[in-house]
């Protein structure tokens, strides 16, 4: 798998990945296991994440097949 993104929360304790595989991937910083899967099967690729300040919430945009970007948030 290759990255197009990796952010990491305030506290450096999970990491995010996004790519062209359609998710964002989070991820301990402890064991660098996988914590959660983000996918949507409507998106080509993830562009970009961010985490919340409290790292509660992760925020990704994604390119549809449309030229339009859209951003969705998750809680963790």
């Amino acid at each position: 798998i290759s990255f197009y993104l990796i952010n990491f929360t305030f506290d450096f304790r999970l990491l995010v990945t996004t790519s062209a595989d359609q998710t964002a991937r989070i991820w301990s910083t402890e064991d660098f296991s996988l914590v959660k899967e983000l996918k949507h099967e409507s998106q080509r690729w993830v562009w970009d994440a961010a985490f919340s300040a409290d790292s509660q919430y992760i925020f990704t945009c994604k390119l549809l097949n449309s030229p339009t970007k859209f951003i969705d948030c998750f809680y963790l």
